[in-house]
């Protein structure tokens, strides 16, 4: 049985993520290509287990721990989805949706938003400012999946 190791022990996949022998691959027929999301998110365990179930839907991951070492990504690579926590040093969740809808190449990206907010104000600004969608911390992890396929359609 695969081990992910965190800083709270080691934590068996299949608790994390029991559909993981279900088959699934995510692969785009037509390009013979898997989905790219990047995992924005000062939490180095929230972003070990989104890694973990959004892999096991099909997608290939990225992750970081800043918004400006997520726009230097952007710039680099091709993403089908950004996931952002809005509670982060050096640039908050907000300020990096606002820049990143500001580039025309990004502007359609899809951005979900996870926040352990509960502050009205936080998610609204968020989605003023372009934000696809959001997820309330913690998260409810039989809606994350189907979510996040939903966006990235597979």
């Amino acid at each position: 049985m695969q081990r992910l190791s965190t800083k709270y022990g080691n934590i068996a996949l299949s608790t994390l993520a029991p559909e993981m022998h279900s088959g699934t691959d995510g692969l785009d027929v037509a390009t013979n290509k898997r989905p790219k999301v990047l995992v924005v998110d000062d939490e180095a365990i929230t972003r070990s287990i989104v890694n973990v179930k959004i892999r096991v839907i099909g997608a290939d991951v990225s992750e970081t721990e800043d918004g400006t070492t997520a726009l230097s990504l952007l710039g680099a690579k091709r993403f089908d989805l950004v996931i952002v926590d809005l509670d982060m040093p050096k640039m908050t969740g907000i300020e990096l949706i606002s820049r990143i809808r500001n580039e025309l190449q990004l502007k359609h990206l899809p951005i979900v938003v996870l926040t352990g907010s509960e502050i009205k104000t936080a998610l609204n600004a968020a989605l003023l400012v372009g934000a696809t969608s959001f997820m309330q911390k913690p998260l409810n992890w039989s809606c994350f999946g189907p979510h996040i396929r939903h966006l990235l359609r597979i």
